[in-house]
């Protein structure tokens, strides 16, 4: 441990100069193979000590826990007074001081980026490789700006939007391993790193909440269209949702019509609400990824031609796509 608190010393010491100084340090505790690691023990927010993140790995066929872990300066030389009072002291009844606390570490050593890295293994990126991360910030009221002008000041393009969870603030950003590196020695916030989601079935599969968050930070940053000068796409098809976020500002109500009166103007099938978001954003993939504003290329309108039960007869398809147009 005396070691480790060395280390990282040294990678202080080697920070660029103006870099921020580091508030504590990350420690990378290693269970021992088939044995449980007290990982509550390791997390004590009274004292500022904070449990980032658990994984399991596997060691010649035996379980492995892995936990990494904040400390902040100030309680550096306390956790380390704690594991050298369990190798050589021991309690009244016999057994070593601070058992709790360190039964079943096998090894500590400093965290690096694969130490925060709670995604799947294969998914971490090659040496030198930019990727879009997902930077999880301890939620402290000043984690985001001083992560954005850190990423500022090395040239790290960021997101403009970010999720906030009660534990947890989320930004987006594009760089290297090894510059993220440089961020765990200079920055005492960052708590895990995943790969940013890359296609539009990896937003799907969030809970619904974090889809909404996604959808209104896109809204936030979306530009209406010149009314004057941008074309006004019309969709045929099985009507529109226009309560979705990402379409309602761009749909007025009078433009949602239908060709048959009794039926309402909602999309029964999902199918129409889905070629519009096409029409406005082209790749919504790319839309939520995006570091810059965003200006749609139209307006749209819908005119609801597919039934909700049944199906139109196939003599009346070109009639009915006149009626709709004529409607529109």
């Amino acid at each position: 441990m005396r070691q480790t608190e060395r280390n990282a010393k040294e990678r202080r010491v080697a920070l660029p100069i103006g870099a921020p100084a580091p508030e504590g340090i990350y420690l990378e505790f290693e269970g021992q193979a088939g044995f449980d690691l007290k990982i509550q023990s390791l997390d004590l927010p009274s004292q500022g000590i904070e449990l980032l993140s658990v994984k399991e790995v596997s060691e010649n066929d035996q379980p492995k826990t892995v936990a990494s872990v904040f400390v902040p300066n100030e309680k550096v030389a306390a956790f380390i007074k704690k594991i050298e009072q369990y190798r050589d002291e021991d309690t009244k009844g016999g057994s070593p001081k601070n058992a709790p606390l360190v039964n079943g570490i096998e090894n500590v050593r400093l965290a690096v980026v694969r130490s925060l890295w709670t995604d799947l293994d294969d998914a971490l990126p090659a040496e030198g490789e930019n990727i879009w991360w997902e930077v999880w910030l301890r939620a402290t009221p000043d984690a985001i700006p001083r992560f954005s002008n850190f990423a500022q000041a090395r040239d790290i393009s960021i997101s403009r939007r970010h999720l906030i969870f009660p534990d947890r603030h989320v930004v987006l950003a594009y760089t290297t391993a090894q510059a993220l590196a440089t961020s765990i020695d200079s920055l005492g916030f960052i708590a895990e790193l995943r790969r940013a989601k890359e296609t539009t079935a990896d937003f799907l599969q969030m809970p619904n909440r974090e889809q909404q968050q996604w959808a209104d930070a896109l809204r936030g940053l979306t530009d209406a269209p010149d009314a004057a000068l941008s074309p006004v796409v019309c969709i045929l098809d099985t009507g529109v949702n226009k309560q979705h976020p990402l379409i309602d500002p761009f749909l007025h109500p009078e433009k949602l019509l239908t060709c048959d009166p009794s039926w309402n103007t909602n999309d029964h099938n999902g199918h129409g609400t889905q070629m519009t978001g096409l029409a406005l954003y082209g790749d919504l993939n790319t839309a939520l990824l995006s570091t810059t504003r965003i200006s749609v290329p139209c307006e749209v309108e819908s005119v609801k031609i597919l039934p909700p039960t049944g199906a139109n007869h196939p003599d009346l398809y070109g009639n009915i796509t006149e009626e709709a147009v004529n409607r529109a």
